[in-house]
């Protein structure tokens, strides 16, 4: 595993700022934090020729392997302290709109949970990803049901909202047939819930679609899932780009992610297919 995060279709780098916060979860020190994890994801509502269409639906599993302030490490997997000893998260997004001049996929707060973690009120604040914090050590990938069920079992330690945010792709919408590398996605997102407090909002200085102010944002890169679990987990994500802050006081998120897309700054949102 690099330093970045593996997940599913799409890796992600997310950077968040906090203000402060004082939990018995991973602790997050001044200045630049980093969170480097490992995900996992599958699609499913393909259309009919099992391309990509407005209503696929993205989800998966995450686990963070190490936390870093200012380069130096101050939590990992092996931790066992009081409280907590891994750092999970599960996703969900769906597919809004999709520009097929510019192969631009462009996502939004799920219709459905197809495993039933987020709530009615969790959708309806337009929830996508939630990180939790657990005494135990397990996540049992070997099916859907159990990498879900172990990467949810701990408590909420933040729960983040496409609302006001943004998350979208340049993968193409047809992975039938492809290897490797697919493309990358961009997002960002809002704290609503959780122990985590205090973030402030930032601006991807990467991200080239919305231009928001928003908690959280990182970019993914996208993989097919050739050596992990591949009759369960249909992508991973990997190696996405670090992101360098000015704030004193930020989180940045090696992980999680969704498909890839390009375009300019400035440029609006596409409309729906």
């Amino acid at each position: 595993m690099n330093r970045i995060i593996k997940l599913l279709p799409f890796s992600i780098a997310a950077l968040l700022l906090l203000a402060g916060s004082a939990f018995a979860y991973p602790i997050l020190g001044s200045g630049t934090n980093l969170i480097e994890f490992k995900a996992w994801e599958n699609v499913t509502n393909l259309a009919e020729d099992n391309t990509i269409q407005v209503g696929t639906i993205f989800y998966g599993v995450a686990r963070a392997q190490a936390i870093s302030n200012e380069g130096t490490v101050v939590w990992n997997s092996d931790d066992v302290g009081p409280t907590y000893d891994t750092l999970t998260a599960y996703f969900v997004y769906e597919v809004v709109g999709i520009d097929t001049a510019t192969n631009t996929l462009i996502f939004g707060v799920s219709s459905y949970d197809p495993n039933g973690v987020l709530s009615a009120a969790d959708l309806a604040a337009g929830v996508v990803l939630q990180w939790y914090a657990d005494d135990g050590t397990t996540l049992d990938l070997s099916s859907v049901v159990d990498g879900v069920s172990t990467a949810t079992d701990g408590t909420l330690w933040a729960s983040m909202s496409i609302t006001d945010g943004y998350w979208w792709s340049n993968a193409s919408i047809d992975p039938t047939g492809l290897e490797g590398f697919i493309g990358t996605s961009y997002f960002g997102i809002n704290l609503v819930d959780g122990a985590l407090t205090g973030l402030v909002d930032v601006n991807d200085p990467i991200e080239t679609l919305y231009d928001l102010d928003v908690s959280m944002y990182g970019q993914a890169k996208i993989y097919t899932n050739s050596d992990e679990f591949p009759s369960v987990w249909a992508y991973v994500a990997d190696d996405p780009a670090v992101i360098a802050t000015p704030e004193p006081v930020s989180l940045i998120l090696l992980g999680a992610g969704m498909l890839g897309l390009a375009c300019t700054r400035g440029r609006r949102m596409p409309s729906a297919a």
